[in-house]
């Protein structure tokens, strides 16, 4: 995976497919508003439970990408998340406001009415992407991550 590369993937956990069709696939559209948001050890902001929250907010392009998969066997991607940056001047962080809607009004598509969210346990989100990750055993004098 090149620098430029950011791929996003998105699993609804639990879901079943009402009238199983091996031919066709779950299509997200995953997007975000265009608000990022970054950890800066140096300015973080201790909360009462001493969990740190985003210290760093920024604005960028809004960004939207397809995701497909087949629901009964989540390892069979047909089409990835993937966005190409080398035009921008940032690689944006996947720290921000995400929107995740099904497209269901295509050919080839699982139809919204055929899933079954009554087993629904959440989203399993993947960003496979660069990142620089600092020193965290002590910040502070208190320890947050080992």
């Amino acid at each position: 995976m090149k620098h430029t590369d950011f791929t996003f993937r998105c699993y609804f956990e639990g879901v079943k497919i009402r009238n199983p069709d091996p031919d066709l696939v779950l299509r997200l559209e995953l997007s975000t508003n265009g608000c990022y948001f970054d950890n800066d050890p140096k300015l973080l902001n201790f909360q009462s439970d001493h969990k740190f929250t985003p210290a760093r907010a920024f604005v960028g392009d809004a960004r939207a990408v397809t995701f497909e998969y087949d629901p009964a066997h989540p390892e069979c991607i047909t089409c990835d998340g993937e966005y190409g940056q080398e035009r921008d001047y940032t690689m944006l962080t996947p720290m921000t406001y995400w929107t995740i809607r099904i497209l269901d009004d295509e050919y080839g598509t699982i139809k919204r009415s055929d899933l079954d969210f009554s087993g629904f346990t959440g989203l399993r989100m993947e960003f496979l992407c660069e990142f620089t990750r600092p020193n965290y055993e002590t910040l502070q004098g208190k320890k947050l991550l080992s």
